[in-house]
C-alpha cells in the first residue's frame, strides 16, 4: 500500500491579501487637489529661489490639456483591452506575447504624454528649447555647434576642459557627443529640421518669433538661430523616447521575480512618473536607460544557470575613461548577455 503525504495533495493556500491603504490613497489625492489649487486658482510658481522655479504661465486653458487627455484616454483603454485579452489567454506564449504588448504600448503612450505635455500646453515649448540652449542648465548643445574636426575635438578635449562652460566643464564629452551626433542627423537629412521647426509651431500655436522672443525669458538662455532650435527639439524628443524605454527594461528585468502582472503594474506606475512626464529633456533619461539596463543585465546574471558573476556583469557595462553618462558609445552595443561555459 502506498502511503501519501498529505501535503503533497493539499491545494496550496492563498496568500492573505494585504489591507488597502485608504489612508495614503486619501492624503495623495488631497495633496493632487492642493497642488491644481496652487497652480490654476492662486497662479502661484513651483520650486526654490530662481534656480529651481518652474514658473506658471496664466492663463491656463483647459483646451490645452485636451492633447494629453485624449492620449491619456486613448491609451489607457488600449492598455486595458490588451490587459484582458492577456488575462483570457490560456497558452503561455501567446500570453507572454501580449505582455510584452502591454508593457511597450506603455512605454509609447509615456513619450506622446511627455509631447503633449511639453509641446503643446502654452509656455512649455519655449522653456523645452531654453533647456538645451542655456550654457548653465546643460552648455552641450552649445558646445556640439563649437565642433568643426570632431578627431581634434576628442584629442584636445581633456587639455580645453577648465576653458569650457559650467557643466561641460565638469563632464566627459559622452553627453557633447550626442547633441553631436543630433546636429549632424540634421545637416545630413535637412527634412528633419524642418519636420522639428514645423512640428514644434504647430504644436504650440506659435510662431518662430514668438518662440524666438520667449526663450530669453528663462535666463541665461538665449536665441541662437532656427538650425539650434531644431537641434533642441529633436534632441529632447529623442532623450524622452530614450527615457521611455526604461519602462520596457523595468518590465523585462521583474517579470521573472514578480510575476507579469506585479512586473507590469510597475511599469505602468513609472511610466506615470512626474520624472519621466516632466523632465523628459535632460541627458538624466539616457542615463536612466543605460542604468536600467545595467540593473537588467544583472538580474539575468542572478537569475541564470550560466557561470556569470555580478562582477563580470559589472565590467560589461562599467564606465571607460573618455566616454561620458555611463560610456555613451557602448549603449550602440548589442543587448548582452552572460556567456555559458
Amino acid at each position: 500500500m502506498i502511503m501519501t503525504d498529505s501535503a503533497d495533495t493539499c491545494e496550496p493556500q492563498k496568500p492573505d491579501r494585504r489591507p488597502r491603504s485608504y489612508g495614503l490613497i486619501i492624503v495623495q489625492a488631497a495633496l493632487v487637489v492642493g497642488l491644481a489649487v496652487w497652480v490654476l486658482v492662486f497662479k502661484l510658481n513651483l520650486g526654490w529661489g530662481e534656480e529651481w522655479l518652474i514658473r506658471v504661465h496664466p492663463p491656463y486653458r483647459l483646451s490645452s490639456l485636451l492633447p494629453a487627455v485624449v492620449v491619456l484616454l486613448g491609451v489607457g483603454g488600449l492598455v486595458g483591452y490588451l490587459w484582458k485579452l492577456m488575462r483570457r489567454e490560456p497558452h503561455t506564449v501567446t500570453r507572454h506575447a501580449l505582455a510584452w504588448s502591454v508593457a511597450a504600448t506603455l512605454a509609447v503612450g509615456a513619450w506622446l504624454l511627455q509631447v503633449a505635455l511639453w509641446s503643446v500646453s502654452p509656455g512649455r515649448l519655449p522653456l523645452l528649447a531654453a533647456v538645451q540652449l542655456s550654457h548653465v542648465s546643460t552648455g552641450y548643445l552649445g558646445e556640439a555647434y563649437r565642433i568643426e574636426d570632431l578627431g581634434r575635438y576628442l584629442r584636445e578635449y581633456a587639455r580645453d576642459m577648465p576653458t569650457k562652460t559650467e557643466h561641460v566643464a565638469t563632464h566627459p564629452p559622452g553627453a557633447v557627443l550626442f547633441f553631436y551626433a543630433v546636429r549632424r542627423a540634421g545637416e545630413v537629412m535637412p527634412g528633419l529640421n524642418a519636420l522639428a521647426v514645423t512640428a514644434a509651431t504647430t504644436g504650440s500655436g506659435m510662431s518662430l518669433a514668438v518662440i524666438a522672443e520667449a526663450i530669453p525669458y528663462y535666463p541665461p538662455a538665449t536665441w541662437r538661430g532656427e538650425r539650434q532650435f531644431a537641434t533642441a527639439m529633436l534632441a529632447s524628443w529623442l532623450l524622452g523616447a530614450m527615457g521611455c524605454l526604461t519602462v520596457v527594461l523595468l518590465f523585462a528585468s521583474t517579470r521573472s521575480v514578480l510575476g507579469q502582472d506585479r512586473a507590469l503594474a510597475a511599469a505602468a506606475v513609472t511610466a506615470l512618473a512626474p520624472s519621466m512626464l516632466f523632465h523628459f529633456p535632460l541627458l538624466d533619461q539616457l542615463i536612466a536607460l543605460l542604468g536600467r539596463r545595467a540593473c537588467s543585465s544583472t538580474s539575468h546574471c542572478s537569475t541564470s544557470s550560466s557561470r556569470c558573476s555580478p562582477l563580470s556583469c559589472w565590467r560589461r557595462w562599467s564606465p571607460r575613461p573618455g566616454t561620458g553618462h555611463g560610456a555613451l558609445p557602448r549603449a550602440s552595443r548589442p543587448l548582452l548577455r552572460c556567456s555559458s561555459p
